[in-house]
C-alpha cells in the first residue's frame, strides 16, 4: 500500500514539474500596483493559464496571503465559503473556470490596501497553483483621480468629437506616462488609440486621434473624420512613478449618422400644393439640438441654417431632393429625401400655346391663373426664355423691378390681382421672338407656368401669282396680289395697300386683278390696317397694252423707212457728185484750149451772157455750145462758172 502511495506520488511530481518546466501554469496581473479612492470601485485585472489536460475545480481571491489563504480566509471563492466578512458584498468575481480571474471590489475602504493573490485548484490534487507575487492595492484619499464632463456623447459620421476630461494626483508624483484606450475595462489597450510615448498605437487612429492636454490637469482627447468604428467606451489612463490610474467607467461615444426626416399634414398619400411639410436634419439617437446645418436642394446650397426646413404651404417648385449636413462639414452630409409635391389649385393656363406676331405690329398674349383661398398675390411677372421664371430681367413686373430695357414702354401687364395675367407687348421685333411665362407668389409660395407661350416674329410680303406662267404681263390677264407671310395666320387681319406709296381703298388680303389692264402698272406693297410702319416690300408690277404694241410697230416701220429713204439719198447724192467732180474736170481741160481760139473770145462772150438770159428757160439741160473751127465751149447750164475778169468785170454765175 504504502508503494502504492509512492508510485502516484512521484508519477503527480513528474507531472507536476513538467508543467512548470513548460510555462503552462502561470497568474497575471495588470497595473500593479494599482492605485484606488475611498469609496470608490476598483477592477483588478487578471488572467490565468494551465495545462489543457486538466480541468479547474476551484478559484479564490485571497488578500496578504500568508494570513489569509493559510487561514482558510477569502476575499472571493468560487463555492462561497469562508469569505471574509468585509468583503461580502462589495468583491465580486468577475471571470471564470478557463482564463479570466479579474476581481471588483466596490466601496473601497483603507482597510482593503494590502497584496491580492490569485489561487486556483484543478481535478488533480497536485494541479494547483497560486500567482505570487500578487497585485498591491493602494488607497488614496482621492489625490489620483480621473474626471470626465460627460459620460456619454454621439458623434456623427465624419464629425468630430472632443472627448473632456481632467485627471489629478498627489505631491511631488510626476506623469511618466498618458494614454487612451477604447473598448478595454482595465486600460492596458495592447493598441492605443493615443499614447504620450507614441507606442502600440491603434493603426485606425493614426492621423485621427489626438491627445490636446498637458502633464499637469488637462486630458482632452480629439477624433477627426468619425467612423461607425469608433463607437465604444473611452478610458483614460496615466502613470505617476510606478503608481497608476484608469478612469473607469470611460465615457460611451455613440455614432450616428445624419438622415433628413419628412413629415406632412396629410398622413398618407401624395403631398399636394398647399399642404404643409417640414424636412427636420435629425439623427436616431443623437441630439443635435446646438447645432446649426447646411442645406442642399438637388446639390445646390441653401441659406438655411436650422435644424428644420418649414414648406407651409408647400409649393409644386420646392419638388426637389434634400440632403442636410453640419455646416462647414461636407463629410457629414446626409442620404438625400426626395420631396414630391403634386400640382394643386396653383395654376397658370394659357389661351393660346403658339402665336404669331407681325414685325412692328402688338401682340396679347391671354392668360389666366389661380390660388386657394386665403391666399393673397404679393406679386406677379411675365419672363422671356426662363424655364425658371426668375426673369432678371423681367418683361414685366408688378414691383417694377429689374424690368429689360428691351421691353420698356413697350410691355404691359392687363391682368389683375384675381385670375386674368394677359400681356400686351407693342411694336413686335423681332428679338422678341421665343417663349413667354408668368409667374406669381402668393405668401411665399409661387407658380411658374410653363411651358408658356411661343411667339414667333414674322415680317408681310407681297406674294404675286399669274395666269401667265412666264414672261411679261400682258392686257387681259389674271394676276393676283396677296398680303402674307411664310408662317403666320393672317386670314382674320384687315389691310391697307398701296400703289406708288399712295394708299389704296381695298382692304382685303388679296388684290385681284381679272382682267389687268395697262393703269394697273404699278409698285405694291401692303401692311396691317392702321399699321403702315411694318408695310411690306413693293413688288413692281408692268403690264403691257395692246394699242402700245400698235404704235411701237408702227413707230419702228417708219423708223425703218426713213432709214431706208435716207440711205437711198446719201447714196444718190453721192453718185451726183462723183458726176459733178467727173465735168468740172472735163470743162477745166476745154478753157485751157481756149488760149488756141483767141479769136473767138468775144463770140464766146456773147454766149455766155446769151446762156446766162436764157437759164431759166433752158433749165431742161440742152446744151449750148459754140464752135469756132475746132474750138468748143462747155455746156454752161451744168457747169458753175466762178470768176472770171473780163475787161474788169467781175462775173459770179451758178448753174443749179
Amino acid at each position: 500500500m504504502g508503494l502504492q502511495y509512492a508510485l502516484n506520488f512521484w508519477i503527480l511530481t513528474v507531472f507536476f514539474l513538467t508543467g512548470v518546466l513548460g510555462s503552462e501554469w502561470g497568474v497575471e496581473y495588470s497595473g500593479n500596483p494599482l492605485c484606488a479612492i475611498r469609496r470608490s470601485t476598483v477592477v483588478i485585472p487578471c488572467s490565468y493559464k494551465y495545462p489543457d489536460s486538466l480541468r479547474v475545480e476551484t478559484v479564490m481571491w485571497c488578500q496578504n496571503d500568508d494570513e489569509t489563504c493559510d487561514k482558510m480566509l477569502y476575499v472571493s471563492h468560487s463555492n462561497k465559503t469562508n469569505i471574509i466578512a468585509g468583503y461580502r458584498d462589495r468583491a465580486e468575481y468577475l471571470g471564470n473556470k478557463e482564463k479570466n480571474c479579474t476581481l471588483q471590489i466596490k466601496n473601497i475602504t483603507d482597510k482593503d490596501a494590502g497584496v491580492y493573490t490569485f489561487r486556483f485548484t484543478t481535478n488533480e490534487p497536485a494541479g494547483k497553483w497560486t500567482g505570487k507575487p500578487g497585485i498591491n492595492l493602494k488607497v488614496d484619499d482621492g489625490a489620483w483621480t480621473v474626471r470626465y464632463t460627460e459620460r456619454n456623447l454621439c458623434a456623427l459620421r465624419g464629425s468630430t468629437v472632443f472627448i473632456q476630461c481632467e485627471y489629478g494626483y498627489p505631491e511631488p508624483h510626476k506623469v511618466d506616462s498618458r494614454m487612451w484606450s477604447r473598448n478595454d475595462v482595465d486600460c492596458t489597450g495592447k493598441s492605443y488609440v493615443c499614447h504620450s510615448n507614441n507606442a502600440n498605437i491603434s493603426a485606425e487612429y493614426t492621423g485621427r486621434a489626438e491627445f490636446l492636454g498637458n502633464n499637469t490637469r488637462n486630458c482632452a482627447l480629439q477624433i477627426k473624420n468619425i467612423r461607425e468604428t469608433d463607437a465604444g467606451e473611452y478610458r483614460f489612463r496615466f502613470i505617476t512613478n510606478g503608481c497608476e490610474k484608469c478612469g473607469g467607467p470611460g465615457v460611451t461615444l455613440q455614432v450616428d449618422e445624419l438622415k433628413v426626416v419628412m413629415t406632412s399634414c396629410r398622413v398618407n398619400g401624395t403631398i399636394r400644393e398647399g399642404d404643409s411639410v417640414n424636412l427636420t436634419c435629425d439623427t436616431d439617437s443623437c441630439s443635435l439640438s446646438q447645432s446649426e446645418f447646411t442645406w442642399f436642394k438637388d446639390n445646390q446650397q441653401l441659406p438655411e441654417t436650422q435644424s428644420t426646413l418649414h414648406f407651409s404651404p408647400a409649393c409644386k417648385y420646392h419638388s426637389a431632393s434634400y440632403s442636410c449636413g453640419l455646416k462647414g462639414n461636407r463629410q457629414t452630409v446626409s442620404e438625400t429625401v426626395n420631396l414630391s409635391v403634386e400640382d394643386g389649385t396653383w395654376t397658370v393656363r394659357y389661351t393660346e400655346r403658339n402665336l404669331c406676331a407681325l414685325r412692328g405690329s402688338t401682340v396679347l398674349i391671354q392668360c389666366e391663373y389661380e390660388y386657394p383661398e386665403p391666399h393673397k398675390v404679393d406679386s406677379r411677372m411675365w419672363s422671356h426664355n426662363d424655364v425658371g421664371c426668375t426673369g432678371k430681367p423681367y418683361v414685366c413686373h408688378s414691383n417694377n423691378t429689374n424690368i429689360s430695357a428691351e421691353y420698356t414702354g413697350r410691355a404691359e401687364f392687363m391682368g389683375n390681382n384675381t385670375r386674368n395675367c394677359a400681356l400686351q407687348i407693342k411694336n413686335i421685333r423681332e428679338t422678341d421672338a421665343g417663349e413667354y411665362r408668368f409667374r406669381f407668389i402668393t405668401n411665399r409660395c409661387e407658380k411658374c407656368g410653363g411651358p408658356g407661350v411661343t411667339l414667333q416674329v414674322e415680317e408681310l410680303k407681297v406674294v404675286m401669282t399669274s395666269s401667265r406662267v412666264n414672261g411679261t404681263i400682258r392686257e387681259g390677264d389674271t394676276v393676283n396680289l396677296t398680303c402674307d407671310t411664310d408662317s403666320c395666320s393672317l386670314s382674320q387681319s384687315e389691310f391697307t395697300w398701296f400703289k406708288d406709296n399712295q394708299q389704296l381703298p381695298e382692304t382685303q388680303s388679296t388684290l385681284h386683278f381679272s382682267p389687268i389692264s395697262y393703269h394697273h402698272t404699278g409698285k405694291y406693297s401692303c401692311a396691317l390696317n392702321g399699321r403702315t410702319v411694318a408695310a411690306s416690300n413693293e413688288v413692281n408690277i408692268i403690264v403691257e397694252s395692246h394699242f402700245n404694241t400698235i404704235i411701237i410697230i408702227t413707230v419702228v416701220g417708219v423708223l425703218l423707212i426713213v432709214l431706208i429713204g435716207a440711205v437711198v439719198i446719201i447714196i444718190f447724192m453721192k453718185r451726183i457728185n462723183s458726176l459733178n467732180v467727173d465735168k468740172t474736170k472735163e470743162g477745166t481741160k476745154k478753157r485751157e484750149d481756149k488760149d488756141l481760139c483767141s479769136d473767138s473770145e468775144k463770140q464766146a462772150e456773147s454766149a455766155i451772157y446769151a446762156n446766162f438770159m436764157d437759164f431759166s428757160r433752158e433749165k431742161s439741160g440742152t446744151s449750148n455750145r459754140y464752135s469756132e473751127e475746132s474750138c468748143e465751149f462747155p455746156d454752161y447750164g451744168n457747169v458753175n462758172i466762178q470768176e472770171r475778169v473780163y475787161e474788169n468785170v467781175n462775173f459770179e454765175l451758178t448753174a443749179q
